[in-house]
């Protein structure tokens, strides 16, 4: 490996481990980079909750060689997210990610729309990834 790439909780997005259960591996940028740093000795890139400069240099203090950023550029003109996913984010708030299985089957980090609330009450009943992505890949966009 020439570089480790650490993505923690504060991620958007799906999990960067499907192993073990949800509550152990919900451990904060800040907390596991320093962690990584001292066990190893390649490039560490900082991943997770870093959405703008003050985060990248935070990464930068705890060790880290790079910073690694996703949400952050989702609402630029660039992006081909749709509108709605973009009027989402900018209409957030730091309390406003949830974790759930209800787009996918697999744990990921997002805001709590109305699909998130609505699918709650039925968690149990969620199919394996990819069959549940399959089934709602066509209605979460426009359940806000």
């Amino acid at each position: 490996m020439d570089m480790v790439v650490v993505q923690e909780s504060e991620a958007g997005g799906h999990r960067g481990t499907f192993s073990g259960s949800l509550e152990e591996t919900m451990i904060g940028t800040m907390a596991l980079v320093p962690q990584v740093v001292d066990h190893i000795r390649i490039p560490v890139i900082a991943s997770g909750g870093i959405m703008d400069g003050r985060g990248v240099l935070a990464a930068f203090a705890l060790g880290a060689d790079a910073a690694q950023m996703g949400t952050a550029f989702v609402t630029s003109e660039e992006s081909g997210a749709h509108f709605k996913h973009k009027e989402a984010i900018l209409n957030s708030s730091e309390k406003a990610p949830v974790v759930t299985s209800a787009f996918s089957g697999k744990p990921a980090r997002g805001i709590n729309i109305a699909f998130i609330r609505n699918m709650k009450h039925y968690h149990d009943s969620f199919l394996p990834y990819p069959l549940q992505h399959t089934l709602t890949k066509k209605i979460t966009l426009f359940s806000t």
